[in-house]
């Protein structure tokens, strides 16, 4: 009887001991979740960031959205759109980094010039007109009422990602946040959104 009674006491032990390690690994897994969402929460309300670099370019930075597989089909479609046309699985994804910008170019007064343009077969006269700086070419042709123009700009975005640590007086340690930060080459481009997407 005490024998019995011995093993029963160890097997419920045993299932207690199982219960209590697989509950504390579910309330683990919803800590860093709960974390996870408190995170992207601070990132969707903080916006962007704008700050000047040691050289005087302007830098946007951005904190770092974690989202599941799920999330992204439900919340962000159109990323979950631009993988596939890539034909990459969105489970081999670890990161996803959009940068927008817009280009304003306000160009000097620029003479015209005697021209002459080939309109169905016949030679047409023409007013011409050329415009570059280091980052963008502009030229056109004005004839009768109509006008051809062309432009062609230039610019190189760079982008690092970095992690930003927690600060106790002089020291560093741990994993504050993922921020983002972009940065262009020409002043006549603006980085108008700006947003990172990792994958878990």
């Amino acid at each position: 009887m005490f024998k019995k009674a011995t093993i029963i006491l160890f097997m419920l032990l045993a299932i207690a001991i199982a219960a209590i390690s697989v509950s504390s690994g579910i309330i683990k897994r919803q800590r860093l979740d709960l974390r996870r969402l408190e995170n992207n929460q601070n990132a969707l309300l903080s916006g962007i960031e704008t700050y000047k670099a040691k050289n005087g370019v302007l830098a946007y930075s951005i904190k770092q959205l974690v989202l599941t597989n799920s999330e992204l089909k439900k919340d962000k479609g159109n990323l979950a759109k631009v993988v596939n046309n890539l034909r990459i699985r969105l489970r081999d994804v670890q990161t996803i980094s959009t940068t927008v910008t817009q280009t304003a170019v306000e160009t000097p007064v620029v003479p015209l010039r005697d021209s002459a343009v080939n309109v169905g077969g016949k030679i047409e006269p023409a007013k011409a007109f050329s415009w570059s700086d280091s980052w963008c070419k502009m030229s056109g042709v004005v004839y009768n009422d109509s006008a051809k123009l062309s432009y062609n700009g230039t610019d190189s975005i760079y982008t690092v990602a970095h992690r930003v640590r927690y600060r106790f007086l002089f020291f560093r340690f741990g994993t504050k946040e993922i921020r983002q930060t972009v940065t262009n080459t020409n002043p006549n481009t603006k980085i108008v959104y700006n947003e990172i997407v990792k994958l878990e």
